[in-house]
């Protein structure tokens, strides 16, 4: 029997939160920026679509109590400390990545890409079949973000040397938990079944 694999041909590609106040605190940031352009490149050229996420923070007074237990539970003041408030230089997402005009940005407020956007709208509009996941974190927007896509009927595809996290150790965790589930693969695969998909 042949190993069923997400139709990548009909996929979008995802970009968590590549922002200034997240991403740079990835172990691999270098490798894992290179190889994200690898892939928005050839996901450029099949016209294919790739969604930015932007995590946004709330005024404290409108924060979620799960919000305020997680950045407690950090070491982190909510109130006195205010995180990703749009506009800020920690919420811009980085230059090294400029979306392009085609590009859409999603501005979130969970770890979800799905609770209080119209991602699931958007991507039953282009017709997408599978996500194909970057970004950071792995342990944390990444996971929680495949396996709600997965609840929704769509195939995730993570993309292991394009995801990244302050933390190798749940990084390495959760990619363990996640290659049990959904596909797990290098860039190097992905950009080869994208365009082989093509011709």
């Amino acid at each position: 029997m042949r190993e069923w694999q997400a139709n990548l041909s009909a996929s979008a590609l995802i970009v968590w939160d590549l922002q200034y106040g997240i991403a740079m605190k990835a172990f691999n940031f270098p490798e894992m920026i290179a190889n994200i352009k690898s892939i928005i490149d050839v996901m450029h050229s099949l016209q294919r679509p790739v969604i930015f996420t932007q995590s946004t923070g709330l005024p404290y007074e409108y924060q979620s109590k799960y919000t305020i237990y997680r950045l407690r539970k950090r070491g982190v003041d909510p109130k006195a400390t205010p995180q990703m408030l749009e506009g800020s230089h920690e919420w811009q997402l980085m230059e090294d990545l400029k979306p392009a005009k085609s590009d859409l940005i999603i501005k979130k407020f969970t770890p979800s890409l799905f609770v209080g956007t119209a991602a699931e709208q958007v991507l039953k509009n282009k017709d997408v079949d599978s996500v194909v996941l970057t970004g950071v974190s792995t342990e944390f927007g990444v996971e929680t973000t495949a396996r709600h896509a997965a609840c929704l009927g769509l195939v995730p595809v993570i993309v292991e040397d394009a995801v990244g996290s302050g933390d190798l150790q749940s990084h390495n965790s959760a990619l363990e938990v996640m290659r049990k589930l959904f596909e797990v693969k290098r860039t190097d695969s992905i950009v080869q079944t994208l365009k082989s998909n093509s011709s």
